[in-house]
């Protein structure tokens, strides 16, 4: 069955979230600074969380399904997905402090302070293995 980018942007695809994985959150704070790629996460959600539903039938939010949409940008465009953010968005609206954390720099002026993220007890704005997100 083929799963269309309409179904992953309106998340009604059923492909199961890494998030899914009860481990998951576990890794990210005993590694922080590991760096996780969307292959990576893509076969986490494979390997440790099961589908929602078949597509179409259902809607659950997944984060999985951004990774995906992500490789499909940069397969289609040949580019990496911040490269296209900032040709595509950011320069176009004049987003110039705007940038893909861990992954590029604002394209003018220091990157604004980050916002705390908690996971669990810990704050990882700064952690690495945040770049799941």
């Amino acid at each position: 069955m083929t799963i269309g980018a309409g179904y992953l942007l309106s998340h009604t695809s059923g492909i199961p979230d890494y998030f899914a994985d009860k481990q998951f959150i576990e890794f990210v704070l005993r590694e922080p600074g590991r760096g996780w790629t969307p292959l990576e996460t893509i076969q986490r959600a494979k390997e440790h969380a099961e589908p929602g539903f078949r597509p179409g039938d259902g809607y659950r939010y997944c984060d999985t399904e951004y990774q995906l949409l992500g490789l499909i940008i940069e397969r289609v465009t040949g580019k990496s997905f911040h490269e296209v953010l900032d040709e595509r968005i950011f320069k176009p609206l004049g987003m110039d402090r705007s940038y893909v954390l861990h992954y590029s720099e604002p394209a003018h002026g220091h990157p604004a302070p980050l916002a705390p993220v908690y996971i669990k007890d810990a704050e990882g704005s700064s952690f690495r293995s945040m770049s799941f997100a």
